[in-house]
């Protein structure tokens, strides 16, 4: 719906998180200066301070880098507190299968660690073929 303050969405009490963005870009244009860092070469985004509900109201955000902003949202801020990542609950980063000692790394495609380091899997099916010949 729009009206002489263009998105009037943004003006209802229970407006939502896109709605309420768009009325802060609007109306109180981002001066592009971080406030956490003081950086002006990267791009800002609006931060919900901590303990702050969405409002319209421009004191409850600060004007923060990517970056900044999310430090500022692992460390307890608004949305991602207390949420445990598939990295977190999936433990300590094993070692590589074929028995080299290096750390396989995390498969973020399927969200869980590798059995094999990257190159090593095709080392150990081609070790075990010809263990099979051999025998």
């Amino acid at each position: 719906m729009s009206g002489p303050f263009g998105n009037m969405n943004a003006l209802k009490a229970d407006a939502g998180y896109t709605a309420i963005h768009t009325y802060l870009r609007k109306y109180f244009p981002k001066s592009g200066y971080c406030d956490e860092c003081g950086d002006d070469t990267r791009k800002t985004e609006y931060a919900l301070i901590k303990g702050r509900s969405y409002t319209r109201n421009r004191e409850d955000y600060r004007e923060l880098c990517k970056l900044c902003h999310n430090r500022y949202d692992e460390t307890g801020g608004s949305r991602w507190r207390g949420i445990i990542t598939a990295r977190q609950q999936a433990g300590q980063e094993p070692a590589c299968k074929c028995g080299c000692e290096t750390l396989a790394g995390w498969d973020s495609k399927h969200g869980r660690w590798r059995k094999y380091a990257l190159g090593h899997y095709e080392g150990e099916a081609r070790v075990r073929h010809l263990l099979k010949e051999v025998v």
